[in-house]
C-alpha cells in the first residue's frame, strides 16, 4: 500500500470520526444536554460556570443545551435534504439517461431550475410562507437536485456507450435490466459525492438562512443560535456563544469533506 493510499485512508477515518461523533452528539442530545434548551434556567447572559458550562443566552436558557439540540436540528435538516434531493436526482437522471424523449423535457426543466438564483427563490418563498423545518427541507431539496441529476444522466450516457452494455442489449436485455444491473452500480461514486456535497451545502445554507432571520426563529438550530448571538456581540458573548456553534459547523463540514476527498481519491486510483 502506498503512502498516498494510507494518507487518504487516514483522512477518511478522521472525517468519519468527526462527522460521526457530531452526529452521535446530536442523537444523544436529550440525554447529554443538562437542561431543556427551551426552559429558563438562569439569569440572562450568565458567564460560564459549573451550573452552565457555556453560560446562558439572552433569555436565560442554557447555551450548552442549545448547542446539543441545535446540532441535532441542523444535522437532521442536512441529512433529510441530502437524501431527498439525491433521490429526486436519481429518478430524474435515470429517466433522462435512458429515454431520449424524457431527456429533452427534463433537461429543459433542469436548465430552468439552474437559471434562477437560489437566493431569489429563498426570499420570495420567505415573503409568502414562514420557513419552518419541513418547508425548509422541501425547498432545499427542490433546489439541490438539478446539478446531480445532470451528472447522473451524463454517467448513464457514458455507461450506455460501453461495449458490455451494447452486448447485453444485443442479447435482448431490457431497459429495466440494464438500469438495475449496469447503470445504477456505475452511479455509486456520483451518488456518494453528490450526497456528501449536499450534506455540506445544507449545513451551511441552513445556518446562513437562520442567521439572516429567514427561517423559523422558534426552532433551536445552529443557525438560530448565531442569529440571536450576533445581536449581542457588544457584550463579548462570542467566546461562549458564537465560537462553539461556529466550531460545530466547521468540524461537521470538515468531516464530510475529508470523507469525500478520501473516497474520491480511492475512486481515481481504482480508475487508474
Amino acid at each position: 500500500m502506498s503512502r498516498k493510499s494510507l494518507r487518504l485512508s487516514r483522512g477518511f477515518w478522521w472525517g468519519a470520526a468527526l462527522a460521526g461523533g457530531i452526529l452521535l452528539l446530536g442523537l444523544l442530545a436529550p440525554w447529554l444536554a443538562p437542561y431543556n434548551p427551551w426552559n429558563v434556567t438562569g439569569q440572562p447572559f450568565e458567564p460560564p460556570s459549573r451550573a452552565h458550562l457555556l453560560g446562558t443566552n439572552d433569555a436565560g436558557q442554557d447555551i450548552l443545551s442549545e448547542l446539543f439540540y441545535g446540532g441535532r436540528t441542523s444535522l437532521t435538516i442536512s441529512l433529510a435534504v441530502a437524501a431527498l434531493s439525491m433521490t429526486l436526482a436519481l429518478f430524474v437522471g435515470i429517466a433522462a439517461g435512458v429515454s431520449p424523449v424524457a431527456d429533452r423535457v427534463l433537461m429543459r426543466i433542469i436548465d430552468a431550475f439552474l437559471s434562477v438564483p437560489a437566493l431569489l427563490i429563498f426570499l420570495l418563498v420567505s415573503v409568502h410562507f414562514s420557513l419552518n423545518v419541513p418547508r425548509l427541507i422541501v425547498l432545499l431539496s427542490l433546489l439541490f437536485w438539478p446539478q446531480p441529476a445532470r451528472m447522473i444522466r451524463s454517467q448513464i450516457l457514458s455507461t450506455r456507450a460501453e461495449k458490455y452494455v451494447e452486448a447485453a442489449r444485443g442479447f435482448g436485455a431490457t431497459t429495466g435490466y440494464l438500469t438495475f444491473r449496469h447503470f445504477i452500480p456505475a452511479l455509486a461514486p456520483v451518488l456518494l459525492a453528490g450526497f456528501l456535497t449536499r450534506l455540506r451545502m445544507a449545513v451551511f445554507i441552513e445556518a446562513g438562512l437562520a442567521f439572516l432571520g429567514v427561517s423559523d426563529p422558534t426552532v433551536k438550530s445552529w443557525g438560530t443560535m448565531l442569529h440571536f448571538a450576533s445581536q449581542y456581540l457588544y457584550l463579548g458573548c462570542w467566546a461562549n456563544w458564537i465560537l462553539p456553534v461556529a466550531a460545530g459547523i466547521f468540524l461537521t463540514v470538515l468531516g464530510y469533506t475529508l470523507i469525500g476527498q478520501a473516497l474520491q481519491g480511492r475512486s481515481l486510483r481504482g480508475e487508474a
